[in-house]
């Protein structure tokens, strides 16, 4: 959720569910309620949306082509407190669009009142993923492993097509015994993206070590300084 404060009381919106995948011509909806004191108006728009390298969501500022493809209906709704409503998210992707998952964003923007001296703006994005039908490729790749002031910075690629969720460790071992191990960490990873999983050692390990990096079923070996 993105949010930006200027004043006082404010609906307070949530939605559900957070995330949708959408598979061709098909459509999902996506359920609006106002737990708030007060009457939203809101407004659903598709944008696009992009991670990081440390897997942080940010609205992207350049609209990416699946936010094309949604049609959101209604656009525009009010919700009383304690009111519910629902959006319908559609997708159709063009003809020659590629196979594979697309991002895009469903921003839901709560708009002030015209009589508000100071006002509250929420903003609310509800991740999708539209598949388009063709070849699919799943590609992960372990790239290198960095030091800085004891944070191990592991570096991992998606080269497919999809995207892809995956569950990144480090061991650190000498002489063939493992003396430290650190995550698993969780990581999602968007199609043609690269990401950093950072693991801050706080122990007493110094010195040169064999660190081994774990992704799933990949694996890659470093020799690195503490």
């Amino acid at each position: 959720m993105i949010a930006a404060a200027t004043g006082v009381a404010a609906a307070a919106l949530s939605v559900s569910p957070v995330r949708i995948r959408l598979s061709g011509a098909s459509s999902r909806t996506i359920t609006i309620t106002n737990a708030g004191d007060t009457t939203a108006a809101v407004e659903a728009r598709p944008a696009s949306f992009v991670l990081d390298r440390r897997g942080k969501p940010t609205i992207a500022r350049e609209r990416l082509e699946a936010a094309g493809w949604l049609d959101l209906r209604p656009r525009r709704l009010v919700l009383a407190p304690g009111g519910t409503a629902v959006v319908t998210v559609s997708s159709a992707a063009p003809a020659g669009a590629l196979p594979g998952d697309h991002p895009a964003l469903v921003l839901l923007t709560t708009q002030p009142p015209r009589a508000a001296g100071v006002a509250i703006r929420m903003q609310i994005g509800v991740v999708v993923f539209v598949r388009v039908a063709g070849r699919i490729v799943h590609r992960l790749e372990l790239g290198t492993l960095r030091v800085r002031r004891r944070v191990l910075e592991a570096v991992v690629a998606n080269r497919g097509n999809v995207v892809e969720r995956t569950r990144v460790r480090v061991s650190l071992s000498r002489g063939g015994h493992v003396l430290v191990r650190l995550g698993p960490v969780a990581r999602t990873l968007l199609p043609h993206s690269r990401g950093i999983q950072r693991f801050r050692y706080r122990g007493r390990l110094r010195g040169w070590v064999i660190a081994r990096v774990e992704a799933g079923a990949l694996r890659r070996t470093f020799r690195i300084r503490l």
